[in-house]
């Protein structure tokens, strides 16, 4: 019993911050504003955390044809999926080529267990 009284209280402040850790990465947006305290209110501003982002949600482009997708994180690496193809790259901007195929495909980028997807749509070359 003296044990337990003893740890109880390590043990809920570990609780805590492992609760709070899970709540900020679960978190996407944060709301910040001015305390009424300390002088006047102006308004307030929506912050944006950025685990990862992609830098447009849609791309066009022909059979095979290159392309450019800008992939903003903080992490090291990240891993992508594309018509059947996939690779590591680091965030910036990822350059990739498209599938040979015309239609509609999702890339797929995942970065530290946040995922992103943006459609990429392959459509035949104008003939001359």
């Amino acid at each position: 019993m003296a044990a337990l009284t003893k740890y109880a209280p390590i043990a809920l402040v570990a609780a805590l911050l492992v609760a709070t850790s899970a709540a900020f990465v679960v978190t996407e947006k944060l709301k910040l504003t001015r305390n009424p305290i300390v002088g006047p209110r102006s308004g307030s501003r929506t912050v944006r955390i950025r685990f990862l982002d992609l830098g447009r949600e849609r791309v066009e482009t022909t059979p095979g044809g290159r392309f450019a997708i800008l992939v903003l994180t903080q992490a090291r690496t990240v891993d992508w999926r594309l018509g059947g193809r996939s690779g590591t790259a680091r965030p910036g901007t990822l350059r990739l080529r498209a599938p040979v195929a015309p239609g509609r495909y999702t890339l797929r980028v995942e970065a530290n267990g946040h995922v992103r997807r943006a459609a990429v749509v392959v459509r035949r070359a104008a003939s001359p």
